[in-house]
């Protein structure tokens, strides 16, 4: 009986995926975020939406993440929607990055974040074995790397902290940086693997030399400020020291430090930033 139970559940469910109408807004310059009424918000500090982001050349489109749970369907819309080759990236391997990952052929992705996906997203895969059960071909990511999606260039910048493997993507054309969740109003610092704190800093330090707008993040419903990285490397060096917040992941139980400003995520001074309290304490003898 239980098993009858489960299985007409998961029917319910995928039937329930299968019937859901995506949510695609425009932005000035080709520039498109999709959402879903199954994309909502989790369980983390402050809570968070789930989006992609979608830029348009004149031959390919880019599309940008996808969120979890997995919609059948996701890159048909796109495909219906353009009507021109995709470019599929992730900003890097954590599970509400890679939601629709199967859907495709090739994902370009950085490679340390490889087994991370391989390990469904949560923790790194322990063998890299793993990696020949995916559906999907990965591609790496570098430093510097250029999209060319046709009269734009998308360019690729690592930037390691969320994990190891996080990178971040300019489009010069209109100046924007798509940040996934390494530039956010909420950072949530070392949840997969480990990076010394200085380096995340240096390489915000290094970002801010681009010719930067606005940002979108994956879990922010609105532009970020182009001064964000500068936000960021701000309340660190500022706060985080002397912090006696507490966070308690919800996943593992894990308990982090925290800095928060303000309780309403609506508000644009909203900022969550947390981080394992054993670094933390490793952070206090840096």
């Amino acid at each position: 009986m239980l098993s009858l139970t489960s299985d007409l559940a998961k029917k319910e469910r995928r039937k329930k995926m299968n019937n859901t109408n995506f949510q695609m807004k425009a932005f000035p310059n080709d520039i498109y975020s999709v959402s879903s009424e199954l994309w909502m918000r989790r369980n983390v500090p402050g809570g968070a939406i789930m989006q992609s982001w979608i830029v348009k050349g004149t031959q390919y489109v880019m599309v940008i993440d996808s969120p979890v749970p997995e919609i059948d369907g996701f890159r048909r819309f796109i495909e219906l929607k353009f009507k021109l080759p995709i470019i599929y990236v992730n900003t890097h391997g954590h599970i509400d990055h890679i939601g629709c990952n199967g859907q495709f052929e090739q994902v370009y992705m950085a490679k340390e974040d490889w087994l991370l996906a391989a390990g469904g997203g949560i923790a790194p895969a322990t063998e890299e074995t793993a990696l020949k059960l995916l559906s999907y071909e990965l591609l790496d990511i570098k430093n510097g790397m250029k999209f060319d999606l046709g009269g734009r260039i998308i360019e690729a910048y690592e930037l390691p902290g969320h994990t190891k493997g996080s990178v971040v993507f300019y489009d010069s054309v209109s100046g924007v940086l798509f940040s996934g969740d390494a530039v956010a109003r909420r950072v949530l610092y070392g949840m997969s693997q480990w990076v010394p704190l200085m380096e995340y800093l240096d390489s915000l330090k290094q970002i801010e030399t681009l010719n930067i707008k606005k940002i979108y993040s994956m879990h922010d419903d609105f532009a970020l400020p182009a001064d964000m990285p500068q936000r960021i490397i701000d309340h660190i060096t500022k706060y985080l020291r002397n912090t006696k917040d507490r966070w308690k992941s919800p996943v593992d139980g894990k308990w982090f430090r925290r800095i928060h400003f303000l309780e309403n995520e609506e508000d644009m001074n909203f900022f969550d930033f947390v981080i394992p309290e054993e670094k933390w304490e490793e952070y206090l003898d840096e």
